[in-house]
């Protein structure tokens, strides 16, 4: 079922806002900002709003970028979708940030593999259909143990973690195996997020949102 989806994703140094309806983008904005998430975030979602010339009550659901990525960026982005959803009477949507970069990936109809920089030599990474689906849990690694994830034939690789597996990818004794390298920058975007949110069934979509962080954060989340 279409509806209409404020979408937030900041859990990477992009900050990404898009309100979306029956799949079609009717607004978005986004912006590297770094730290700066906490003080641009409202302003960017009062400013995509008024482009899509939509108020809160003409939304059907509110979703969010739920991790895993920067401890920092999830804490602000659901902390920012749960107030809102409260506030709009909304239902809130957490989304796996590798699914929504896995949207993004141009596939050519072969497996996709998601990789996120996690910082201090790891990378978050989770495998998905050609559509973006998963094919197995979101997990961090370090580099190196990339190769064993692999199982089948060809995959697409895209993210922010991509320079850190290629040279592993590339050196590997898997020569059986063909990889398409997805050059874009790939974080995760707002219009990927709605669009994995507006597959959600009704279930899936009114659970609470909870953070993925897949490892210990250096101070105790929030959230």
């Amino acid at each position: 079922m279409s509806c209409t989806i404020l979408a937030l994703a900041t859990v990477t140094e992009m900050c990404s806002v898009a309100v979306c309806s029956a799949g079609q983008v009717l607004a978005n904005d986004q912006s590297l900002l770094g730290a700066k998430h906490a003080e641009k975030l409202l302003p960017m979602i009062s400013k995509v709003m008024q482009q899509a010339g939509v108020q809160f009550a003409d939304l059907d659901r509110i979703a969010v970028a739920k991790g895993p990525g920067s401890f920092t960026g999830i804490r602000i982005g659901i902390s920012a979708a749960r107030g809102l959803a409260l506030a709009a009477s909304k239902p809130l949507s957490g989304v796996n940030s590798l699914e929504a970069l896995a949207r993004g990936v141009r596939s050519d109809g072969q497996p996709i593999l998601a990789v996120l920089d996690a910082k201090r030599g790891r990378v978050y990474v989770q495998i998905c259909t050609p559509g973006g689906s998963p094919l197995g849990e979101a997990r961090v690694i370090t580099p190196p143990q990339i190769v064993g994830l692999l199982s089948e034939q060809r995959y697409v690789v895209g993210g922010t973690g991509l320079e850190l597996v290629r040279p592993y990818l590339l050196n590997s004794s898997l020569k059986k195996i063909d990889l398409i390298f997805d050059e874009t920058e790939g974080l995760p975007r707002a219009t990927d997020v709605a669009l994995v949110a507006n597959q959600m069934s009704a279930s899936l979509a009114n659970e609470e949102v909870i953070p993925i962080y897949l490892r210990p954060a250096d101070a105790s989340p929030s959230v």
